[in-house]
């Protein structure tokens, strides 16, 4: 019993040990992972997806005014328009009518005219105004006039609910090389809210638009940026005046305990900036959630491998345990098993003083069989007697092969008499078995055991009562009785 604790001591500590190494290398390695995964991805959305988004956006936007531009370009250089601001500006419904016209194909809120001979700026709505310098609302026209520029794109104030940035495209008319006014089309950019919602829609971003005083003109819904927490951001403001700068640049800053990027990116025709905010957070969530997957699948596959490793050293154990305890031939129990067991067994005697016997059994003339038909089917003599044995004696019987054609049998709670009767009964099943190549007989030596005995005292006796029933004749049973 001692040994077989030891066993499962040392295969509990295998398992152990074994777990151990299992469920730290599972934690490092996933704890380096999304230590990995997390500055991959942080250098990723600095390096990569943030600069991108926002040259996506400016693309975007780009695009969104290019018709109008080239529109307001085409209207620079009508004919019509140019013959009625040389034609002393007469039948101003027509030019109301072409102004409209010209605002419906382009889908723009308004389209408008100024004349630099009259400064009177006529609108597609029918308004007449007169430009006047130093007038703060015509301040635009004259910078434009003295700019000498082709065309520009300026901001202009909101014009419904929805707070949707405006652009008037201002394009220079030209009549025989002199400055002859300006028009050009007032577009909303729909792209901008277009834009703010598909971003924060799919990325989980917050889009904001600066004017060139840093000011925000328009974010996403739900933003909690504002320009007080913009001025708190390392180098924001510095890199607000270079706008020289068109590459977008990446800053981060911390709110509610929580790190956020803001990717910068000027736009110099509208003169706005774009800015893209980014929740730590909200961007790592997805790559927990998917290492919390991976680490259930990977601490069911450690539970799943343990189980099989206990199972494999369980049953090696058992498959060694037998190697160890049993006869390879026959399958009963070896000598060094049986040993043991019959020190236990005079052991408890002593305590219990139950009658124990032993049979020493020998099968007859064994080396005529070996000689006569070869060791293998003197094995197979030996393991139909090992069998027979077995199957003559009780569950408490303990049954080993003692060497060569030798076997032995000790009785549990069994007198002298009743093991020479067991004796007798194997001897007589073996001699009647018709499986042997020629008949097969035994002889055996039957003792029981006495006060103050021991193994070798009890094998001796048993061995000279084998040893008479050799000197009788063999195929017999004898007990070993004490002299008279």
């Amino acid at each position: 019993m001692l040994k077989i604790d030891i066993g499962r001591s040392n295969r509990g500590l295998l398992i152990f040990i074994v777990a151990a190494l299992l469920f730290a290398g599972f934690a490092i390695t996933n704890t380096v992972s999304f230590s990995y995964l997390k500055n991959t991805l942080r250098q990723s959305i600095i390096e990569t997806e943030l600069p991108k988004a926002s040259n996506e956006i400016y693309s975007e936007i780009v695009l969104d005014l290019l018709p109008s531009t080239v529109a307001s370009s085409m209207l620079a250089n009508d004919h019509f328009i140019r013959n009625w601001l040389t034609s002393d500006e007469k039948d101003v419904d027509t030019v109301t009518q072409y102004l409209a016209d010209a605002r419906d194909r382009n889908d723009a809120f308004t389209g408008f005219l100024v004349s630099a001979k009259t400064q009177n700026y006529y609108t597609s709505q029918g308004e007449i105004i007169h430009e006047k310098e130093g007038d703060p609302n015509a301040a635009w026209y004259f910078r434009f006039r003295d700019s000498n520029k082709e065309y520009e794109l300026a901001n202009g104030l909101n014009v419904d609910s929805l707070k949707t940035p405006t652009v008037f495209i201002n394009y220079r008319i030209e009549i025989d090389n002199q400055f002859a006014g300006v028009i050009g089309l007032g577009v909303k950019l729909k792209v901008i809210q277009d834009t703010i919602k598909r971003y924060q829609h799919i990325s989980n971003r917050h889009i904001y638009f600066l004017n060139s005083s840093g000011q925000i003109t328009s974010n996403s819904l739900g933003a909690e940026l504002t320009e007080n927490m913009l001025e708190k951001v390392p180098g924001l403001h510095e890199f607000l005046n270079q706008k020289e700068v068109l590459t977008p640049k990446v800053f981060q800053y911390v709110h509610a305990e929580e790190l956020r990027f803001l990717s910068l990116r000027y736009i110099p025709e509208l003169k706005w900036w774009v800015l893209i905010e980014q929740q730590e957070e909200l961007t790592f969530r997805k790559v927990r959630d998917m290492l919390y997957a991976n680490a259930l699948i990977g601490l069911l596959t450690i539970v799943v491998t343990l189980i099989l490793i206990a199972w494999t050293i369980n049953l090696f154990h058992k498959r060694l345990e037998a190697l160890a305890m049993t006869d390879t031939l026959t399958g009963l129990y070896n000598r060094h098993i049986f040993e043991n067991d019959i020190k236990l067994t005079l052991s408890q005697r002593k305590r219990a003083s139950i009658p124990v016997s032993l049979a020493i059994i020998d099968i007859d003339n064994f080396k005529l069989i070996n000689d006569k038909y070869g060791h293998l089917e003197g094995d197979t003599v030996i393991k139909t007697v090992a069998q027979i044995i077995k199957d003559s004696t009780r569950k408490s019987d303990i049954v080993s092969r003692w060497g060569g054609e030798e076997f032995v049998i000790l009785a549990h709670n069994s007198d002298l008499h009743n093991t020479e009767l067991l004796a007798q009964k194997i001897r007589k099943n073996i001699e009647s078995h018709t499986g042997f190549p020629s008949q097969v007989t035994i002889s055996a030596g039957v003792s029981e055991a006495i006060d103050n005995d021991n193994k070798d005292s009890l094998l001796n006796r048993a061995d000279t009562a084998l040893y008479r029933a050799k000197s009788d004749g063999k195929n017999c049973v004898r007990k070993f009785e004490e002299p008279s």
